[in-house]
């Protein structure tokens, strides 16, 4: 089911340069010297010599400006886009080059605008400062005269900005988020786009199949966890703290990254072996705390079928010398069906008519060391009043009456389809702090309150690129939304 189809005009920079008003000059912030050589830029930690970032040298270029008309079509949690009337400028003019604070370095300049035919750019200023952080790390900031993203009767029309870097031709790039593919991505063009990851991912017959016949066959870079963020084996990376669409194109000597939206900010690492630069990440990102001891002791088991089913097996495993850790009951908010097969009701409390006894089931299974995991998502069903034979609340009625549903082009509630014409759902505005705190409620009330010890945090890759939310257009939130979605799961349980 096509859920968005997005015309999108994109003012877009790319860093780029053509003429220089400034001579070569040398400047030191933090651990690191910043070389300006008349053109370009280059980083390097002074006490190891190492090169940390450079910009490319390749027509003496490495911001741009330009305009495109990007389009999107969302089906089921796939986004796909599609650039049209590309338009950029090919100049870029260096003014001023200084050290304005005692870590930070100054670039400033105008990318001279162009105008042919039905293309037209008018002059944008931009500032570029490199600041020294850390001793790993440097932070890279680009603001330009664009404005955007404003939404208008054909679509959104938003600015980009596109970073152009050296590399060498025996470099090797990889990361930018969950590849499922390819390890090594140099050659490649890489979107930053979250997604379903597709059926097919460019195996055919297969993944013509599923196109023909759901437009979810994907492709070889489609991914549920898009991340901006590389590491190549020369010990040079970069993360982008920018949540906007981006497209990384790793050429042989050049890494090319083009961003939409009027303002930048990246992260440069610095390390001399792959530990050290994903410490360097990390202490930026976050680490992963350790998994409990219980979930690695033992196996959990996915099992469904409700209470009677589930002390069945769990006899059978006990005569058999096997106590799983946990059993994973997806099935524990009850189950209908559609043309699609047997489906989750996406309403997130306990269906005791499907689990009856739940407490003393729980109960039992806990007395030989047996934790009981479920399932949730973002998304609530907005047919649990018409078409669900037993609830207590109707969630997706509550959250559409206190405002806390992400809502379409026209401001209304957005409503969606999986697998199904019949299968629809509201999502949960989890940009918004309130809608959030409601729904950490009822994972508090309706999960942990009911003896559960974890639960699968799915899906979220769902945003249209149109749609409205508190935290701002479908556009800037969608490649956000998952973080929000797995972030408040963190924050409950830290908590």
């Amino acid at each position: 089911m096509e859920v968005s189809l997005t015309a999108i005009v994109a003012m877009s920079l790319v860093l780029v340069l053509c003429e220089a008003n400034q001579n070569a000059s040398k400047y030191t912030i933090g651990g690191f010297e910043v070389l300006f050589d008349g053109f370009g830029f280059s980083i390097t930690e002074k006490a190891s010599a190492h090169l940390v970032a450079s910009t490319t040298h390749k027509q003496e270029v490495w911001l741009r400006a330009g305009s495109q008309t990007l389009h999107s079509k969302s089906v089921e949690g796939m986004v796909k886009l599609n650039l049209l009337n590309v338009c950029e400028t090919t100049a870029q003019v260096i003014d001023t080059v200084s050290q304005s604070e005692s870590n930070t370095v100054t670039i400033s300049g105008y990318l001279p605008g162009v105008t042919h035919e039905a293309c037209h750019i008018s002059d944008v200023k931009y500032t570029v400062n490199i600041t020294a952080e850390s001793p790993s790390c440097l932070i890279l900031n680009v603001t330009s005269s664009l404005h955007g993203p404003t939404e208008k009767l054909i679509g959104l029309q938003t600015p980009s900005l596109r970073l152009l870097l050296s590399t060498t031709e025996q470099d090797k790039i990889f990361g930018l988020g969950v590849q499922y593919s390819v390890r090594n991505l140099k050659g490649r063009e890489v979107p930053i786009l979250t997604s379903e990851q597709g059926v097919g991912r460019g195996l055919e017959p297969l993944t013509k199949y599923l196109n023909a016949l759901r437009d979810s066959g994907g492709n070889w870079h489609t991914t549920y966890s898009s991340i901006p963020h590389y590491m190549t084996s020369s010990m040079q990376s970069l993360v982008l703290e920018n949540s906007e669409y981006s497209l990384f194109n790793l050429k042989s000597t050049e890494i090319d990254v083009q961003i939409f939206t009027s303002t930048v900010q990246a992260r440069l690492f610095f390390g001399l072996t792959p530990l050290d630069l994903i410490e360097a990440y990390t202490e930026f990102a976050g680490r992963m705390p350790p998994l409990p001891r219980w979930i690695m002791e033992r196996p959990v088991i996915g099992y469904e079928g409700g209470t009677l089913a589930v002390k069945n097996l769990h006899e059978k495993l006990k005569a058999s010398g096997l106590v799983p850790a946990a059993y994973w009951l997806q099935d524990w908010s009850g189950l209908r069906i559609d043309a699609f097969g047997k489906r989750l009701w996406w309403n997130w409390e306990l269906d005791e008519n499907h689990y009856p006894m739940w407490d003393s089931l729980c109960k039992n299974l806990s007395e030989d060391g047996t934790r009981v995991m479920t399932y949730i998502n973002p998304y609530l069903a907005n047919t649990v009043s018409k078409d669900k034979a037993n609830f207590t609340r109707d969630l997706y009625k509550e959250a559409n009456e206190k405002g806390f549903l992400v809502l379409d082009r026209d401001n209304k509630p957005l409503i969606q389809a999986s697998g199904s014409t019949s299968f629809t759902f509201g999502t949960v505005d989890l940009s918004n702090p309130l809608a959030a705190d409601w729904y950490m409620n009822i994972i508090q009330d309706n999960m942990l309150g009911r003896q559960q010890s974890g639960w699968m945090a799915d899906f979220a890759e769902y945003i249209p690129l149109d749609a409205n939310l508190i935290g701002g257009l479908g556009f800037s939130i969608h490649n956000l939304f998952p973080q929000f979605w797995v972030g408040s799961s963190c924050l409950f349980w830290n908590e």
